[in-house]
């Protein structure tokens, strides 16, 4: 039986070297077999990455990435973790490489002792990392560097947006339309942004030229992006029947044609008869440097499957406020660092979001809280108005990145649903104060809360089903 799975063992391992077998394809059974395990490294199937102690948890964890070679997809990489509840089994399995990328912080040591003097552990070495991460909730300014650069880099995409855009409008005919496509597509500035920026750009400048109706259709008998979807889209811009019309699909074969054509026919049915959703989103497009008008059409039966796009595009603000009547209500313009204007006379609500180093007397709010199994900070700057300016969220599964991240600043956070809070033999070095937890942590750590009495009368309801279950 031994020499038997032995065999087994040594052929999975001539698979995976020769690229015959992957590594989800390994019989359960030997997932963590060591000899394969060790092969799976060496391939560079399987790489280990974050390590360490998990507090909240109680377990000894290894992230891990995986590599699939599938031919049709390219190599792609999927995450996994492993988890130990004793540290020798954890040690064992690293085969000693437990020093790299790795936190032990709020770890115990204590009963390892033995083990760690054995095998020459370098305790001091295990707990010099404090944390996976590397920044704090200080370095989150209303002003950021970053974004000003960033916000530079866009500024100079649109001007070759703007020179795209002049190239289009100047197209005669089909011919030149497609050859322009053509031009672009081979373009640098293709990489950043899409073509149906252009486009979009081409149809909302002549919106009620016929000629340019012309040349678009007969663009759409292009077999590919993005062709084969704005037509779609060009069914809630000009009248859908004269759409399906002109729709000419004459690529490949008469039944593929036909079934074109069919989908084009049965989707104008669904939007006549209004079963397609749409969503609209207004914002300033942080790639382009163009305000957008963003309306989303999705079925009805799967609000998930996005049918149409349609966006249009304005150049500058006062273009844009004058089409919008003043009403920025559910306008996102978080990007537009560089618009100094008065935003007073504007008609604006909670969802508003207006570029936030541009608003005099600002003020934020953190929140700290865990919930799925997860540490979340968020920090939201809001104008004197309580007008949103900007939302940053850091979101960890481990205590130590969640305590390094406020340094140590526990302060009104909500820990009710932490039940691991207790693994911890200590919450000294940290500020504790108006932070929630259950009754049974704060006695264990000292720290004072408040009852409440319940009021029987107000849960009474729970009689009507006991009353319920007996019937």
């Amino acid at each position: 039986m031994k020499n038997e799975i032995n065999r087994e063992i040594k052929k999975i391992i001539r698979q995976l070297k020769s690229g015959k077998l992957e590594i989800q394809d390994v019989p359960e059974t030997l997932t963590y077999q060591r000899d394969i395990i060790r092969a799976e490294r060496e391939i560079g199937l399987r790489v280990e990455k974050k390590r360490g102690y998990d507090v909240i948890r109680n377990v000894f964890f290894v992230e891990e990435e995986f590599a699939n070679r599938s031919d049709y997809w390219g190599k792609i990489e999927y995450d996994n973790k492993v988890e130990f509840l004793d540290f020798e089994k954890y040690y064992e399995y690293l085969e000693g490489d437990i020093y790299t990328r790795a936190c032990y912080k709020y770890c115990n040591f204590t009963p390892y002792m033995n083990f760690i003097e054995k095998n020459k552990i370098q305790l001091d070495k295990l707990m010099k990392n404090r944390a996976f991460i590397d920044e704090t909730l200080d370095d989150w300014r209303l002003e950021d560097q970053e974004e000003l650069n960033k916000y530079r880099c866009g500024e100079r995409i649109k001007e070759q947006c703007l020179e795209w855009i002049e190239r289009f409008e100047k197209c005669c005919n089909s011919e030149e339309f497609k050859s322009i496509v053509d031009d672009y597509e081979k373009s640098e500035l293709n990489e950043t942004v899409d073509i149906s920026f252009f486009i979009m750009n081409y149809i909302w400048k002549h919106i009620e030229d016929d000629k340019c109706f012309n040349i678009l259709m007969d663009y759409m008998v292009v077999e590919k992006y993005p062709a084969n979807k704005l037509i779609y889209s060009l069914c809630s811009i000009y009248d859908p029947n004269i759409v399906l019309e002109r729709y000419c699909y004459l690529l490949g074969t008469n039944k593929n044609t036909y079934k074109q054509r069919k989908l084009l026919k049965d989707y104008v049915e669904e939007l006549k008869e209004g079963k397609v959703i749409f969503k609209v989103k207004t914002y300033f497009d942080k790639i382009t440097h163009f305000y957008c008008e963003e309306i989303i059409g999705l079925e009805s039966r799967r609000e998930i499957w996005e049918i149409a796009n349609i966006k249009r595009y304005f150049s500058n603000f006062e273009d844009f406020i004058e089409y919008k009547d003043n009403d920025l209500r559910g306008v996102d313009l978080s990007g537009d660092i560089g618009l100094k204007i008065d935003f007073t006379r504007f008609k604006m609500d909670e969802k508003t979001i207006l570029p936030a180093i541009c608003v005099p007397g600002t003020f934020c709010e953190v929140k700290k809280e865990y919930k799925n199994s997860k540490f979340y900070v968020t920090k939201i700057w809001k104008s004197k108005e309580n007008i949103l300016l900007r939302k940053k969220e850091f979101v960890t599964s481990y205590f130590f990145d969640f305590t390094y991240f406020l340094n140590n600043d526990l302060s009104g956070s909500n820990l009710v649903f932490c039940d691991g809070i207790g693994n911890l033999a200590s919450v000294k070095e940290f500020n504790m104060k108006d932070a929630l937890m259950r009754s049974s942590h704060c006695e264990k750590f000292g720290l004072n809360y408040k009852t409440y009495k319940l009021n029987y009368d107000e849960i009474g309801s729970f009689d009507i089903v006991k009353q319920n279950e007996l019937m």
